[in-house]
């Protein structure tokens, strides 16, 4: 792009693109007479351009910068007045080109109308589109209409490496997105990305993530940073199931499902009914038999340096109890008969936005998270401190909490069966076979510094 003359927030420059780097120079000199070097702008931080409503040659460039541990990212705009529409059109091009080195991407966006709290669609239009539309890439949305039709779409659809299945919802829909993929006959590790702009209760992908703001995972989206998740496996007799959040029964299971009705309420549906499981105490414990393969103790190498464990890197909060660091130095199937109060099987920390299920789960390490709390012995009280344990994860110091890293589990109700889930979906109470193929599905997250 030839250097071109501009007004930019107020003041006049000239604008020049070298590589990814946009420089304004001030015309003008600063107050010691020396000659403006310039302003760099670094594209790679650009996301979008809007045009100005009512100015054909005046433009908004919409910068971010990447979260830094503990504060969100930062969003800024920089009004650009053209002389000419040439100008314009030829800024708008470059810009939106150094900063999408890769080109355009296709973005099929699924959305939930009756997600959550019922607000999917309204996050949708009012937040997410503006950021992606502003972008260099192709946006289809769609909203689903019943249980079943984003998966049948993505079964049938083309797909290839320049898709991104998006889904405005909790973590149910883009699980159905994701066992449409998995379930194509020409699956393969890497085939598409998937991305979740959080719209439901749990959102406990997006917490994960980093993405838990619909904006940022906007943001997110479009420059189109990943990482890697393992894909879990639940296998109920012949028919097979996939996640990338976890299998779950007992009171985790029960309350997911049975607080359906409390919709209304968002995320806090979650806690609300499960303060009415314990005011009236109707934890009778759950009966199970179990079995799991230990992950190798030379797989677990990560649980003696600093635990940088989810893209968010919230991991660090927790110190991980020596006993529990070491699991058993065995290949051999360890069997467990008890009555539970939970049984979580992880791929990812956080099962809900405030409830760190696998505070030790590292993204794409090939392993299952097996965490479980053995009922004997838990009163009332316990469980109420439990419960606000789980939001940073140290509900896994328990006693009765057991905390392993393995391969496989295998599980069946016996008294008092109740639901099992995976992602939240609703699975049959029988006996559940789970596995982990390690590095499938590769997710959009949030870039840090």
């Amino acid at each position: 792009m030839e250097s071109i003359t501009a007004i930019v927030n107020g003041h006049q420059c000239v604008i020049s693109l070298t590589g990814r780097t946009l420089t304004l120079k001030a015309i003008n000199v600063d107050k010691k007479g020396e000659p403006d070097e310039g302003w760099p702008l670094d594209c790679s931080g650009v996301y979008g351009v809007t045009q100005v409503p009512g100015s054909l040659t005046t433009i908004n460039i919409m910068t971010w910068h990447p979260k830094r541990k503990g504060k969100p990212s930062v969003l800024e705009e920089h009004r650009v007045e053209c002389s000419t529409l040439a100008d314009v059109t030829a800024l708008r091009a470059a810009v939106l080109q150094a900063a999408y080195p890769e080109g355009p991407r296709n973005l099929h966006v699924f959305i939930n109308p009756v997600s959550g709290a019922g607000n999917a669609y309204k996050i949708w239009l009012e937040q997410a589109l503006p950021v992606l539309r502003a972008s260099i890439h192709r946006v289809v949305a769609l909203l689903t209409t019943h249980a079943g039709h984003a998966e049948k779409l993505v079964r049938e659809m083309a797909l290839g490496p320049k898709d991104t299945l998006i889904c405005v919802s909790g973590d149910g829909l883009l699980n159905e997105v994701v066992n449409g993929v998995v379930a194509r006959p020409d699956f393969h590790p890497g085939m598409v990305q998937f991305a979740t702009i959080p719209g439901g209760s749990g959102n406990g992908l997006a917490k994960t993530l980093g993405v838990e703001n619909s904006v940022e995972a906007a943001i997110a989206i479009a420059k189109g940073n990943t990482v890697t998740l393992d894909c879990i496996r639940a296998r109920q007799g012949t028919d097979v199931r996939c996640g990338f959040l976890g299998v779950g029964y007992a009171i985790t299971a029960d309350v997911d499902i049975n607080s359906e009705s409390m919709r209304w309420m968002g995320g806090a549906r979650f806690t609300a009914y499960a303060v009415k499981k314990i005011i009236s105490w109707s934890l009778p414990g759950y009966g199970v038999t179990m079995r799991y393969l230990p992950a190798k103790r030379q797989e677990l190498t990560f649980f003696t340096q600093p635990n940088k464990c989810a893209v968010t890197q919230v991991c660090d909060a927790v110190s991980m109890p020596d006993i529990k660091a070491e699991p058993p130095e065995s290949t051999e199937w360890v069997t467990v008969t008890d009555s539970l109060l939970f049984l979580n099987i992880m791929s990812i920390p956080y099962l809900g936005a405030d409830f760190m299920s696998a505070p030790y789960a590292k993204l794409g390490d090939g392993c299952l998270d097996l965490v479980y709390l053995r009922r004997d012995g838990v009163s009332r009280l316990e469980i109420a401190k439990l419960m606000v344990a789980m939001e940073k994860g140290l509900h896994v110091h328990h006693p009765n909490v057991h905390y392993v890293k393995c391969h496989k589990v295998e599980f069946t109700p016996t008294t008092n069966p109740t639901h099992v889930v995976i992602d939240g979906e609703v699975l049959r109470k029988e006996k559940t076979e789970v596995d982990v193929l390690k590095g499938t599905l590769p997710f959009i997250c949030a870039a840090w510094d």
